[in-house]
């Protein structure tokens, strides 16, 4: 009687095993390469996608996605993209997933993130599928390239609109987010401002208004001063590609740890040297050379006496934390960066005049390029915040 019934549960189960496996199977699809099935009826999936194309590194010879794979794997987004930071609205750049609810809902604004936008509790950095839907798309397209609107942190200066072309996928996420008190525009020498919590700062990804510069409502321009902008913000091939342009230029052969979907362009390489990508500096309509990124003097020798455009800026970044921090302004002792010594409870009140050198030393921390994306605009906030920061 045991055998029968044993004999009875095994034909059983594999019955449901041949259900479960043919369910799982579905509709065969024609032979790719390697004995690889076309997929043809998984929902959500687009048709004729051959997955060895991609799946194989035998026959991916095309878009090399396991050396795209590693190279994400040393880059930022997969180390240092804060991805904890997994609760609404946060989750909308910070999270694979919740970025991919963003762009299925239309890409809307900050402002309307709110229903939209979930904490994600399994959570992954920003990755393949954030920036790529190829089983949906069938190719590698980017989710979005559409221009993107900016949230200004500054009172009485407009949202922002930038087009980078390629680019417009960086800026989704590396732009302001919303503050509160938002920071004058202008400001007598009587005015003032109460800060009251110590995220009182446009963001960490602030390179998109970094690079708009000039009167786009990004830094704090003190009045008597001109402010300029460095030729990338009106280069062609930037306004056309965008971040990539640099960022993602193609690595020296053999070095395979910067550009490309590293992003990285400061890097150690195999000799434990530091070193820079400056491939994408180089091509044809830019740079037609580039010496040591630290010496590089560029368009604002008059602005730093003949120095280095990053060099000044690391040095005058430095100079302008200490007169904050003399000034009981800013915090250091959780954040090598600083953030505003101010709380609810104790709030900072403080002149507009001596907030903005707070807002400028912040802003042009977080945008990371010391100098780099908009040298002449960061450098004229930078003499202007220190000398504002040195008066009575």
């Amino acid at each position: 009687m045991r055998k029968s019934l044993a004999l009875i549960g095994l034909a059983c189960f594999a019955s449901v095993s041949v259900l479960i496996l043919n369910g799982c199977k579905g509709q065969q699809g024609p032979v790719g390469p390697k004995g690889d099935s076309t997929v043809v009826s998984l929902t959500g999936f687009a048709q004729g996608i051959v997955c060895a194309n991609c799946h194989n590194p035998d026959t991916d010879t095309t878009y090399y996605v396991w050396a795209k794979e590693y190279q994400w794997q040393l880059s930022k987004h997969a180390i240092g993209g804060d991805f904890d930071r997994n609760q609404t609205p946060c989750s909308g750049c910070h999270t694979t997933e919740g970025y991919v609810q963003r762009m299925l809902a239309g890409n809307p604004p900050e402002a309307n993130w709110t229903g939209i936008v979930t904490s994600q509790v399994d959570a992954s950095p920003p990755g393949c599928f954030a920036c790529h839907s190829p089983h949906t798309n069938g190719d590698f397209r980017r989710r979005t390239v559409s221009p993107v609107s900016m949230i200004s942190p500054m009172n009485g200066v407009a949202n922002q609109t930038i087009d980078l072309g390629n680019g417009n996928t960086c800026l989704s996420c590396h732009q302001p987010r919303s503050m509160s008190p938002l920071m004058p525009q202008t400001a007598a020498a009587t005015d003032s401002i109460l800060i009251t919590n110590n995220r009182w700062y446009p963001h960490y990804g602030v390179q998109g208004l970094m690079y708009k510069g000039a009167g786009a409502g990004g830094g704090f321009e003190y009045a008597g001063s001109t402010y300029s902008n460095s030729p990338h913000p009106s280069q062609t091939i930037i306004q056309q590609q965008g971040c990539p342009t640099c960022h993602m230029a193609d690595a020296t052969a053999g070095s395979g740890i910067a550009g490309g979907h590293t992003m990285n362009i400061h890097y150690t390489n195999t000799s434990g040297a530091l070193a820079w990508l400056t491939n994408g500096c180089t091509q044809a309509g830019c740079h037609t050379s580039m010496p040591s990124v630290d010496s590089y003097v560029s368009v604002s020798a008059s602005l730093t006496g003949g120095m280095g455009v990053r060099t000044f800026v690391v040095n005058n970044l430095d100079t302008l934390k200490l007169l904050l921090v003399k000034k009981a302004y800013l915090d250091t002792t959780t954040d090598a960066i600083g953030i505003p010594l101010a709380t609810t409870s104790k709030p900072l009140h403080i002149p507009v005049t001596k907030a903005g050198a707070l807002y400028n030393y912040l802003f042009i921390s977080h945008d990371l390029s010391n100098g780099i994306h908009n040298s002449k605009y960061a450098i004229q906030l930078l003499i202007d915040s220190i000398a504002e920061m040195k008066k009575p």
